[in-house]
């Protein structure tokens, strides 16, 4: 059997991507363009949203799954570091 090539970081920055991308679409369109606000808004900083928005903004990323996506990048982050399995 051939060995398995290692994966380079490339690739995995770009399966990476293609699962944000996933849970990104799931959510509503109305709560994308509502996250793209805040974070706009908020340049970076908690501090530069009311209360009531950070509360929509943990709302919204709540709805993102990210959990879900933790565990599908799990396995790409196994196979990069030293000694992990490939």
């Amino acid at each position: 059997m051939a060995p398995i090539p290692k994966l380079s970081p490339l690739v995995a920055v770009l399966q990476a991507g293609f699962i944000a991308r996933e849970h990104w679409n799931k959510l509503e369109p109305k709560d994308r363009a509502e996250l793209r606000r805040l974070i706009s808004k908020s340049k970076g900083q908690p501090k530069n949203l009311t209360l009531k928005e950070r509360g929509e903004v943990k709302r919204i990323v709540g709805l993102l799954d990210a959990k879900g996506a933790v565990w599908k990048l799990a396995p790409v982050g196994k196979r990069l570091r030293p000694g992990g399995k490939r």
